[in-house]
């Protein structure tokens, strides 16, 4: 579902950041 890949794409966004 689009939400479900949003979501993916934040968290991937949110680790590039800690990282």
């Amino acid at each position: 579902w689009l939400f479900c890949l949003v979501l993916e794409a934040v968290q991937k966004r949110m680790e590039k950041i800690l990282n």
